[in-house]
C-alpha cells in the first residue's frame, strides 16, 4: 500500500500517544502529576488554559488526519477528522462532571474547537495551494 505522508507505525503511535495525552490531560483529576504540572504552569491563567486546550486539540486533529489519510482520500479523510475530534472534545468537557475538582466549561470547549478548525482550514489551505500548484 502507497502512503502518501510518510510512515504508517510512527504515524499511529503519535496518534495513539497524543490522544492518550489529551484525554488524560482533559479528563483526570490535578491530583495527578502529569495535569496539576500542566494546570499549574500553562493552564495558570483564563489565556493560558484557552491557548493548551486549542494547541492540544489542534496538534490531536493533526495527528488524526494524518493517520486517516493513510486509508481515506484528504476529501474524506479532513472533515472526519474535524468531525472525530470535535466529539472527542465535547465528551471530555462533558467526563469533567464526574472528576474531583474539575468543571466542564464553555470556554475549553470553544479553544478545543478553535484548534481544530485552525487546523483543519490550515490542512484545507494547503491542500488547496498544492493541487493549484500541481495543475
Amino acid at each position: 500500500m502507497k502512503t502518501r505522508f510518510g510512515f504508517v507505525p510512527l504515524r499511529l503511535l503519535v496518534l495513539v500517544a497524543w490522544g492518550a495525552l489529551a484525554i488524560i490531560l482533559t479528563t483526570q483529576s490535578d491530583r495527578l502529576p502529569l495535569v496539576h504540572l500542566m494546570t499549574s504552569t500553562i493552564g495558570s491563567t483564563e489565556f493560558g488554559d484557552a491557548l493548551g486546550h486549542a494547541g492540544l486539540f489542534g496538534v490531536l486533529t493533526f495527528a488524526v488526519y494524518m493517520a486517516l489519510a493513510i486509508c481515506l482520500k484528504r476529501e474524506w479523510a479532513l472533515p472526519l477528522t474535524m468531525g472525530i475530534v470535535l466529539a472527542l472534545g465535547g465528551l471530555t468537557e462533558l467526563s469533567q462532571f464526574g472528576v474531583w475538582h474539575r468543571a466542564p466549561s464553555i470556554s475549553d470547549l470553544l479553544a478545543n474547537s478553535l484548534g481544530v478548525f485552525i487546523v483543519g482550514f490550515t490542512m484545507s489551505y494547503l491542500s488547496m495551494l498544492r493541487s493549484r500548484h500541481l495543475s
